[in-house]
């Protein structure tokens, strides 16, 4: 779907997804995404199609330092509002997933995508240039555990992590 049609549905989806996500989201989806995700606390990470960023919020109450990205403005807008009530800090950026050239400086441990690729015209592949590599984590050498979900185009969460 387009960021134009996103944007029509923003209120609509903010509504639908509030602070913990849908029905389907909580009962079908997030419990396994989430434990494919496992800790994050004091990883920076990146939400790529955030949506109205229930679980960017998730990740920063849990101790994780969030960037959230989603191609549709009106989203962002959203997002950002529920940020204002919560102080979390999260950095939301009006992007399209396929080019993030916004980020072109910016390192993250974990990189997330819950539902999303699916919307994505050039869906990302592969692993992102800056996520950090095999034994560049703070404080010594990291292992990469892959958690990548099935191949893009397809509705299943994916994270990839290293750390």
């Amino acid at each position: 779907m387009s960021a134009t049609a996103w944007g029509e549905l923003a209120e609509w989806y903010d509504a639908k997804q509030g602070d913990t996500g849908d029905l389907w989201h909580r009962t079908l989806i997030d419990p396994t995404f989430l434990r494919v995700v496992g800790e994050v606390r004091g990883l920076r990470v990146l939400d790529l199609g955030c949506g109205n960023g229930y679980l960017s919020r998730r990740f920063a109450r849990a101790g994780a330092v969030v960037t959230g990205v989603d191609d549709s403005a009106p989203i962002i807008e959203r997002a950002r509002a529920h940020d204002t009530r919560d102080l979390l800090g999260i950095d939301y950026r009006v992007a399209d997933a396929a080019h993030l050239a916004l980020l072109k400086n910016a390192t993250f441990d974990l990189v997330t995508s819950n539902m999303a690729l699916m919307d994505i015209e050039a869906p990302v592949t592969g692993r992102p240039s800056r996520m950090r590599s095999p034994g560049e984590s703070r404080g010594g050498p990291s292992r990469q555990r892959d958690t990548t979900g099935p191949s893009p185009g397809t509705h299943a969460p994916c994270a990839t992590r290293a750390s």
